[in-house]
Order: C-alpha cells, then sequence, then structure tokens
C-alpha cells in the first residue's frame, strides 16, 4: 500500500474510535523496551485499528448498520470483542512503527531533501485541504505525532530498499530482475477462429477441417518467425497475420455488400425494351369493361347512332325521290314514242 494510502485509511473514522474503544485518556501512551510511543500516534493507530474492524464487519455481516457505534461494539471479530480486537490490532501498529524507528537508526539512514518536502506538502494537504486540523485536534491526536506517522511511512520505504531495491544489500541484479520476469510471466497474444457460421450454426466437418489448417498454416509462421528473430520478431508476425485477417474480412464484407446491392439495382431497373413491351401489350391487350361502363357507354352512343340513322333514311327517300323521276321520265318517253307513231314490237314493249 502506498503510503498516502496508509495515511489516508488511518483516517477515515478518527473521531469515532474512542468512542467505540472507550479511551479518551490522551496522557496514555504505550512502550516498547525503551522506546516510548507518543499518546498521538497510539490513537492514530488506535483509529486506524478500528477503521479495519469496520471494513472487516461489513465484508462479513453486510446486513450491520457500521455507522451505528453499539451495534459495532456489541460485535466480534476472530472470536474476539470489537474492542479488544481493535485495541490488539493498535498494537500491531505501534510495534510496527517502533520497529522501523528502530531499524532506521540502526542502519544510519536519513531521509534526504525531496523526501523532506514531500512530507510537508503531504501535511499541508491532508491539515488543510481536506481540514484534518481540527479533527485530529477534537481525537487528541497533534499534528506532530500525525508528522511522525507519515514520516514513518517514508522511513520504511527507505528499509525495504536498503534490502531489496536493485544493488542493495539482499537485492538482486537487473539480469537477476529480467530472468524472473521472463520465467513468471508471460506475453500472450492469440487469434481467435470461430468454428460457427454467420448464423450461429456449428460448422460441417469440412469445413472446421479447413479453419483448423487455416489456423496451424498462421501458427506455422509465427514459429518459424521466432526461430528467425526471436520474440520481437514472432510478435511482429502475429501483428502482420492479425492484419491479413482483418484485411480479408473488410473486403469479403465489401464484396457481399456491392453484391446484394448490384441484384438490389438489377430487380429494380427496367430497360427501355422493357418498356416498350409492356406499352405495346397494354394497347393490344382486350379492354374489357364493367356493366356500369358498358350502360354508360351505350347511353353515350345512342343519340349519334340516331342521328346516323336518320342520316341513312334521309339518303333513302333521295335515293326512292331520284328512282320515281326516273320512272316518270321513261313513262313521258315511252308515250312521246307512241305518239310519234314509232312501232313497238312484242319483244320490245314494256309488260306492267
Amino acid at each position: 500500500m502506498s503510503v498516502f494510502k496508509r495515511i489516508a485509511a488511518g483516517l477515515t473514522a478518527v473521531c469515532m474510535a474512542a468512542a467505540c474503544t472507550g479511551c479518551s485518556d490522551t496522557r496514555t501512551a504505550m512502550t516498547v523496551g525503551d522506546y516510548v510511543v507518543p499518546a498521538g500516534v497510539y490513537l492514530y493507530y488506535l483509529n486506524s485499528a478500528y477503521n479495519s474492524a469496520l471494513n472487516q464487519l461489513a465484508e462479513e455481516n453486510p446486513d450491520l448498520d457500521i455507522t451505528d457505534t453499539k451495534a459495532v461494539k456489541a460485535s466480534y471479530l476472530e472470536g474476539k470483542d470489537v474492542r479488544t480486537w481493535i485495541e490488539d490490532k493498535a498494537t500491531e501498529f505501534c510495534l510496527d512503527f517502533v520497529a522501523t524507528e528502530q531499524k532506521f537508526d540502526e542502519l544510519g539512514l536519513s531521509l534526504d531533501a525531496d523526501t523532506k518536502a514531500n512530507i510537508d506538502s503531504m501535511m499541508e494537504y491532508y491539515l488543510n485541504y481536506y481540514g484534518y486540523d481540527d479533527i485530529l485536534t477534537e481525537a487528541g491526536i497533534s499534528s506532530e505525532s500525525f508528522r511522525k506517522v507519515m514520516t514513518s511511512s517514508y522511513k520504511s520505504e527507505e528499509i525495504f530498499n536498503y534490502y531489496y531495491a536493485v544493488g542493495g544489500e539482499e537485492g538482486v541484479t537487473e539480469e537477476e530482475l529480467k530472468t524472473y520476469y521472463q520465467e513468471n510471466n508471460i506475453r500472450a497474444q492469440y487469434i481467435y477462429f470461430s468454428l460457427h457460421d454467420e448464423d450461429g450454426n456449428l460448422m460441417k466437418s469440412d469445413e472446421k477441417a479447413e479453419v483448423k489448417a487455416q489456423a496451424e498454416a498462421y501458427q506455422k509462421r509465427a514459429e518459424d518467425a521466432f526461430t528467425a528473430g526471436g520474440l520481437e520478431a514472432m510478435m511482429l508476425e502475429l501483428d502482420a497475420i492479425q492484419d491479413e485477417i482483418l484485411t480479408a474480412k473488410e473486403e469479403q464484407a465489401n464484396a457481399e455488400a456491392e453484391s446484394a446491392a448490384e441484384e438490389e439495382s438489377a430487380s429494380d431497373a427496367i430497360t427501355d425494351e422493357e418498356v416498350i413491351e409492356e406499352t405495346a401489350e397494354a394497347l393490344n391487350a382486350p379492354k374489357i369493361l364493367t356493366l356500369e361502363e358498358l350502360s354508360s357507354d351505350e347511353e353515350a352512343e345512342t343519340p349519334e347512332a340516331d342521328a346516323e340513322s336518320a342520316s341513312e333514311e334521309a339518303e333513302t327517300s333521295e335515293t326512292d325521290a331520284e328512282s320515281a323521276d326516273e320512272e316518270a321520265e321513261t313513262s313521258e318517253a315511252d308515250t312521246d314514242a307512241l305518239d310519234d307513231g314509232e312501232e313497238v314490237t312484242a319483244d320490245e314493249a314494256p309488260s306492267y
């Protein structure tokens, strides 16, 4: 846990710990060997222990109202009543604090200027920005005790680096770190091949065999790249394979889209010849009229038919009149011929 998180965790429930544990005597401190733990430091860790108790109670009993002090005090953790659990946990924190102080002095370590400036900034951040100054004062924790707690976190990091950082007394080398990383970590990259078609149906045996063969071909390419150029070469080859697969999928999708567009366009298009043929068929097709249309047509055509009939009758009358005139003229001619004394034979004589 970082220094920032450790300090923030210790201040989450700073005003409730005393009420829960019954500890309000800020003059009380604890002694570890020859080291006397300041009362404010102990109260800070008491609050940290209380916050840890709340978190654990919430995990073990989600129905518990952790804002109810009475309910919290009546709870148990790890077979202990919560007050005893908190006090024991605070004691553990204080023991760690003392061990850090003693080991730091024993190793002759010191904090550099940057670290001290960082501690000052953290103090400003918590006390002023978050208003912890009043909260700490109410809980009996002085700003100096709070600074000791913060400083202890940085001292703990310095002790760790002294022993285990690269080049430390019990530390490891860069090569050892690299070897450990390679042996205990894996860099993985995979390519997904589906054995289902677009409708979600499982492929047939021959289709699955084709997919498997393609996957094995890609695997061989990656292995060959590793043999030739190592891990980085293999990763580059896998990237190239993925690009090929994506490109192939995009091309297939575009081809299917174009094909669908062409089919739709062909089904909707009507050529000039089709228009001509359809128009000719429409003109030559017999017209079927409904009874209503027939009645309407007959009514419309009747006056014209009557007019044509009257005209034909008039022409017939004129023809009859002309015929009568011609007969009259013939009779007159015959009469004139008789008067002139012409001889008419029996064969030539007209019969009446």
